[in-house]
């Protein structure tokens, strides 16, 4: 036993040795394992992080590539440079957070910035800031800087007010706005409302929007240089067609009322005769003006409809209250007073859709004929496509004007008068493609009868020989004007050659068969009659009156009592 003792405590030692040993091996290899668990783990949680981070500015980046396109979409559809700023300085603040932001236009010719849009700012939209920039016409650096950098940014060292005047308003970051290296002027942000700073993404958005608007903002400037009339500052006759045409369906859609006003500067040719075509520009300069000042800034739409008319669309307003504003802007216009000391006055038509027409082309023509019977009632009037409103003073018919137009033995109008309504008509024609013939009549031995009769009679015979003819003639829509003694003009408004042919030969035979009382010692009385048709015959109003007057000769030379169309005489002398 004494001898088994010392080997079993050998064996225990080693054993336990052993266990230790086998122990000591696990936990090393369990260390390793978890160092490199943990480098796994750490590797894991960086490539999280990367990739996290990656995603976040993937993220940013996505949304910032959106709110630019967005924005480019936005600020594209704009024609207005008004509209245009407004939608800019809103978007700038909502983008970046902040409750103030402004654009500042610079105006090169005054050498100052002007306030163009602002939100968070009141009180700054008569805001003028003046600059000795010695840089115009070349663009600062394009990028965000704070607003104490301002005048290194923008002026050098000159202007130091602009920083001061931008720090009061709350300004913190500036943004130019450049086209193409030219300087048009420059965005303002205010502090964010999260009261955080502004981070390099914020700065990179905000020129990228800078950059969009600016390209935004030349683009209207180019459209309204296609749009604006360049004499007298109102939009021209092209895009006028374009907004009633929206205007009647907007109207259409919602229920809604839309009225037309076309105005008629009274006697404008005279103004170019007797003044000169410098002093006829300012006066359709200051007309223009006068019907501006006068309607809703942004709501209605002025545009030059031809040489000396205006258009005016009025949204949603009724006959009744268009027929005021039309009232309101000839007054306006008689009020004007010119270095000449003459007086300009307006004549207008006023028509409503869908009261007086169903279409933007039906309401054009309804106004037209309103205006058109506001000349003929003597000028200086509104007229409706309803009713007559008198003028000022509530002439109508037996208004002094209308007699010193109006021969006393016809009652047709006066030669220099009913020239000038061929020059209305074939704009009027010009304008909307129509026809309209010219047909003048000359009294066969016109010498012979005032020869035999004693002036009183010769003058009841040519009363009598016009009471006759006139209701042969529409009233209200054909002409009549006594153009020399034995000759009478009727303009035929939308009539073709051959209707003034028939027309003319519905005379002929009319007058075959009439008798005159008291003038039977004549015998028979016979006219010859010459007719020429636009655009068919002639493309102006004096080569339409030339070709008229022409073909009359032509039948009075073949004896009288006979029609001859200019169209005719042309076709002879191809043969």
């Amino acid at each position: 036993m004494e001898g088994i003792i010392p080997i079993l405590a050998v064996l225990l030692l080693a054993a336990s040795i052993g266990v230790f040993s086998f122990q000591l091996k696990a936990q090393q290899r369990l260390k390793i394992e978890v160092r490199k668990k943990t480098a796994e783990i750490e590797e894991l949680r960086q490539r999280y992080v990367q990739e996290s981070t990656a995603s976040r500015r993937l993220d940013k980046t996505a949304f910032h590539l959106f709110i630019l396109y967005q924005a480019s979409k936005f600020l594209n559809s704009f024609y207005k440079a008004g509209d245009l700023l407004k939608y800019a300085v809103d978007m700038f603040a909502e983008v970046i957070g902040s409750n103030e932001a402004l654009i500042l236009i610079l105006d090169t010719e005054r050498a100052e910035f002007l306030v163009g849009a602002s939100k968070g700012l009141p009180q700054i939209e008569n805001l003028k800031l003046e600059t000795d920039s010695p840089f115009f016409g070349e663009a600062p650096a394009i990028e965000a800087v704070p607003v104490d950098r301002l005048k290194r940014a923008f002026f050098g060292e000159s202007a130091p007010e602009m920083q001061n005047h931008l720090m009061a308003l709350g300004i913190q970051i500036t943004v130019p706005l450049v086209h193409r290296n030219e300087f048009l002027g420059f965005v303002g942000i205010g502090k964010k409302i999260s009261q955080e700073n502004f981070s390099h993404d914020d700065l990179e958005l905000l020129v990228g929007l800078a950059n969009m608007t600016a390209s935004a903002l030349e683009n209207t400037r180019f459209m309204q240089m296609a749009v604006i009339d360049n004499l007298t500052k109102v939009f021209v006759t092209r895009f006028f067609h374009q907004c009633l045409k929206e205007e009647i369906v907007r109207a259409t859609r919602y229920k809604r009322t839309v009225s037309l006003l076309i105005v008629d500067i009274d006697h404008f040719k005279r103004f170019n005769d007797t003044y000169g075509h410098l002093t006829g520009d300012k006066v359709l300069r200051e007309v223009a003006q006068g019907i501006k000042n006068t309607v809703r800034q942004e709501v209605d739409t002025v545009a030059r409809y031809a040489g000396d008319e205006f258009v005016v669309i009025l949204p949603e307003t009724p006959l009744e209250g268009a027929t005021v504003v039309a009232e309101r802007v000839r007054e306006s216009v008689d009020r004007l007073d010119f270095e000449q000391h003459f007086k300009v006055t307006l004549s207008v038509g006023v028509a409503n859709y869908p009261n007086n027409a169903a279409s933007h082309t039906e309401l054009l023509d309804q106004a037209d004929k309103a205006l058109y019977r506001a000349k003929e009632a003597g000028r200086n009037r509104v007229c409706t496509a309803e009713e007559l409103v008198p003028s000022s003073d509530g002439s109508l018919e037996s208004s002094a004007y209308e007699l010193a137009i109006t021969d006393y033995l016809t009652r047709f109008y006066i030669a220099p008068y009913f020239r000038q309504r061929i020059d209305d008509e074939i704009k009027r024609a010009k304008r909307y493609q129509r026809p309209c013939s010219l047909l003048f009549l000359s009294i066969d031995k016109y010498v012979n009868y005032q020869e035999i009769l004693v002036r009183k009679e010769f003058e009841r015979l040519i009363r009598t020989l016009a009471d006759y003819l006139w209701p042969l003639f529409r009233r209200g829509v054909d002409v009549a004007g006594r153009y020399t003694k034995d000759k009478i003009g009727f303009i035929l408004p939308e009539t073709h050659t051959v209707g003034a042919l028939q027309l003319a030969a519905r005379i002929l035979d009319a007058l075959e068969q009439q008798a005159f009382p008291g003038f039977e010692c004549l015998g028979r009385i016979t006219v010859s009659c010459g007719l020429a048709t636009f655009p068919d015959d002639a493309g102006d109003a004096i080569s339409y009156l030339d070709r008229a007057l022409m073909a009359l000769r032509v039948a009075e030379e073949r004896g009288g009592n006979v029609v001859m169309a200019y169209s005719a005489l042309a076709e002879e002398e191809r043969v």
